[in-house]
């Protein structure tokens, strides 16, 4: 019972930490945005009033996740889950107790899920 409640514990702690680092990441890049948006209003101001011609405004090119790390990275996890799903399916088929014995299927939500990932990377690449 101890032990269920702990690792109960743990994963809520680890989905809410994942959750606040993505958070934090947005946050920090909403405020270095913010700081860049500044200082090229600044510049722009300060070009103004020397009455100097205004430079142009030419935003940072986009990144192509499409053609570039996404389906490299949906591979990578991809084989990631479909391992981890393996894993859990045989762990749980051949535990000895009766109640994880019982859950051995749950093992497919990761491995599905990391077909779909994998494919989707295989077909980005024959379809591109």
């Amino acid at each position: 019972m101890q032990e269920e409640f702990f690792w109960s514990i743990f994963g809520a702690c680890f989905v809410f930490l994942w959750a606040l680092i993505i958070i934090g990441q947005q946050r920090f890049r909403s405020r270095r945005d913010l700081k860049e948006r500044e200082l090229l209003h600044a510049e722009r101001l300060a070009a103004l009033e020397k009455g100097v011609e205004v430079p142009a405004y030419t935003p940072a090119p986009a990144v192509d996740w499409a053609g570039s790390a996404l389906p490299r990275l949906a591979l990578a996890v991809g084989l990631l889950l479909v391992f981890t799903g393996a894993g859990i399916l045989v762990g749980f088929y051949f535990a000895p107790e009766d109640g994880f014995r019982s859950m051995w299927t749950v093992g497919f939500i990761p491995a599905l899920a990391g077909v779909g990932l994998s494919l989707y990377s295989l077909l980005h690449r024959f379809l591109r």
